[in-house]
């Protein structure tokens, strides 16, 4: 089959087979593809579906690439029309803290007194179990979010890969530090990861948010440099002294640019606190005869765990 062919039925296979995304693993529904081959293809092996959900005047997915019973990749599917007609309400009111209390929420100036953006929780497939990924938390930031000067006001997609059970990551509760955070959850997030699980050039700044946890980024990147510009990048997730989010993080408008291939390399610790098969490279791509889009964590390797 002609490589563009099998992308188009991919994008119809994820089109008709939707899954309403919802904020309760009780409450979603799930669907499992059964494992479509499309070797010709950038999506090698056999793919995986688990949760879908609308955002935009589209739908996002997320996969598992599975070779020889091994995980090769994890990410999410979306169609070019997510993009389209984003929420324009800068917040979904989902995580949010009256830090002044004057019975208001403030959500259009700086500091803002809600979090989070607009999210969308999506639970990986069954057969992405051999990676620690068990589900994403996709967030549409109009505003962009701290530090500013660097992420703020430009408006991005988190894209948070969960090692963090889900009910876990619910009991951070909201409260008046750093980013909205209860201020005893805030130091439970800010816990320092020992040396062998941290990755090279990443730093704790205090960046712990409601729902989410601390947020490890790299100062060597280039938004932190003179000059530098935020259009993609990669944090990692931190609570209680662990790992507990792989994050690509990409500008709306270099989503709009249509990268064909663009993948960078991952920054990886030294050793590993839950065994599986990790990535070692991030990449963006899009496909222009389906009109849709990946974002994944590619080339797998098996590590032990520590």
């Amino acid at each position: 089959m002609a490589r563009g062919r099998w992308i188009a039925a991919l994008l119809l296979g994820m089109l008709f087979s939707s899954v309403q995304a919802d904020n309760s693993p009780n409450e979603r529904q799930a669907n499992f593809a059964s494992g479509n081959n499309s070797a010709h293809g950038l999506l090698r092996g056999r793919v995986y579906f688990g949760d879908k959900a609308s955002l935009g005047d589209g739908t996002i997915q997320t996969y598992v690439t599975m070779r020889r019973g091994k995980p090769r990749s994890v990410g999410v599917l979306f169609s070019e029309t997510m993009l389209d007609n984003l929420p324009d309400a800068p917040f979904d009111g989902n995580n949010c803290y009256d830090v002044d209390g004057d019975g208001e929420l403030n959500v259009s100036v700086h500091p803002f007194e809600c979090m989070g953006g607009h999210q969308r929780i999506l639970f990986m497939p069954p057969q992405a179990s051999d990676t620690p990924f068990s589900w994403v938390l996709l967030n549409w930031n109009l505003l962009g979010h701290d530090p500013e000067g660097v992420y703020l006001y430009r408006p991005h997609f988190d894209f948070h890969f969960y090692i963090q059970d889900y009910l876990d990551r619910n009991f951070i509760r909201p409260g008046p530090c750093a980013l909205l955070i209860h201020c005893e959850d805030f130091l439970t997030a800010t816990i320092p990861v020992p040396a062998q699980y941290m990755p090279p050039d990443y730093v704790d700044v205090g960046a712990a948010e409601v729902r989410m946890g601390n947020h490890l980024v790299d100062l060597t990147s280039p938004e932190f440099q003179p000059g530098g510009e935020f259009t993609h990048t990669f944090i990692y997730g931190s609570y209680g002294g662990e790992i507990t989010f792989w994050e690509p993080m990409i500008t709306v408008n270099t989503l709009r640019d249509r990268p064909r291939n663009l993948c960078t390399p991952i920054k990886q610790p030294a050793e590993y606190q839950v065994e599986g098969y990790y990535p070692t490279e991030y990449c963006i791509r899009y496909y222009p005869r389906a009109r849709s889009y990946t974002v994944s964590m590619d080339k797998m390797v098996f590590r032990n765990g520590t």
